[in-house]
C-alpha cells in the first residue's frame, strides 16, 4: 500500500525521480506501479511533476491514458487544464504535453506509448 499526502501537491516532499524516457524534459516522476513484465505490455501509474519549461513529445497511446491535475497549468495540443481537471486519451490518440510554469499530475498508462516523432540524441 502507498499513502501520499498530496493536498499541497506542487511542494510534496517526495522522492522524485529523473524522467527523461521517450525524449521527456524537465520532467520527474515518482512510480507508483509498473505492470508492464518482460516485453508484455501492461499499465503503469506515476505522479509526475513537470519543471517549468517542461515539454513531452507529441506520442500516440496503445491504450488510454488518463491524467489528474493536482496543481499548476498542463497544456496540450487541445487546450489547457487547470487543478482538479480530468482527461481521458482514448486509444490511438495523438498529443504532446507542456507546462511552461510547472504542475504535478497523477498518470494512469494502460498500455505503452510509441513516440510520433524521433528523438534526437
Amino acid at each position: 500500500m502507498i499513502k501520499l499526502n498530496l493536498h499541497d501537491a506542487e511542494n510534496a516532499e517526495l522522492a522524485w525521480e529523473d524522467f527523461t524516457e521517450n525524449g521527456r524534459k524537465h520532467v520527474k516522476h515518482l512510480p507508483l506501479f509498473d505492470a508492464t513484465d518482460n516485453c508484455v505490455p501492461g499499465s503503469r501509474c506515476s505522479l509526475l511533476k513537470y519543471l517549468p519549461g517542461a515539454v513531452t513529445l507529441p506520442h500516440v497511446h496503445t491504450g488510454y491514458e488518463l491524467i489528474f491535475v493536482l496543481s499548476g497549468v498542463l497544456y496540450d495540443d487541445f487546450g489547457e487544464y487547470l487543478k482538479g481537471d480530468l482527461i481521458v486519451y482514448h486509444p490511438e490518440s495523438k498529443h504532446g504535453l507542456r507546462s511552461p510554469d510547472g504542475c504535478v499530475f497523477l498518470v494512469i498508462w494502460e498500455k505503452p506509448v510509441t513516440l510520433a516523432v524521433e528523438v534526437k540524441r
